[in-house]
């Protein structure tokens, strides 16, 4: 699924990943992974990782912004409420995909097998 039109100008990237069908081991952990899962692991790891780190710069950058504007500094109004609701979405977005990662944990830890 290809969510780049979606998802254009936000910092949060989404990228497509390939995981192996014989087992899956905890993010970063690849002691227990099969052969050839621990590039799948590790880039699970890494791209959760790369996405929190984008979310925590757009809020640093909205803080930054919203600081300099109340000390007075010369910075325009609409580049504020620009980085805040940026920053707002993206967090949005971050939330949204934990609560979809969540739930379908739930949907295959009820699997009877």
């Amino acid at each position: 699924m290809d969510i780049s039109g979606i998802t254009a100008g936000l910092p949060l990237k989404v990228p497509s990943l390939s995981i192996p069908s014989t087992g899956i081991a905890g993010v970063g952990d690849t002691q227990d992974a099969p052969a050839g899962a621990g590039s799948a692991v590790n880039g699970f790891g890494k791209a959760l990782m790369d996405a929190i780190d984008g979310l925590s710069q757009t809020q640093n950058a909205a803080d930054d912004k919203s600081v300099q504007l109340a000390a007075g500094d010369p910075v325009d109004l609409h580049e504020v409420m620009l980085a805040r609701e940026t920053a707002s979405l993206d967090f949005q977005l971050a939330v949204q995909v934990r609560n979809k990662l969540v739930e379908a944990y739930q949907d295959v830890m009820r699997m009877q097998v």
